[in-house]
């Protein structure tokens, strides 16, 4: 589950923040876009390893969710 989303405009470039439940375990996020593209991302995360991966790569998910509607509304 996504919490706390919130997306800054640095110029051309986006950050997307959010905050990741899954089973339990909390991570928070921030990635870096540049025209849609991610360029960069920091997530930290205290948990087992076998939940890191399946995390990561639904924030990964996520964050692309959010730039996509992010963008859309500024159409």
């Amino acid at each position: 589950m996504v919490k706390n989303p919130s997306i800054y405009v640095l110029g051309d470039q986006h950050v997307v923040v959010f905050e990741l439940e899954m089973d339990g375990h909390h991570a928070k996020a921030e990635y870096l876009f540049d025209e849609g593209k991610i360029l960069d991302y920091t997530i930290e995360f205290n948990g087992p390893i076998e939940i890191r991966d399946n995390l990561l790569n639904l924030a990964f998910e996520e964050a692309k969710k959010l730039i996509k509607q992010h963008i859309t509304l500024k159409k």
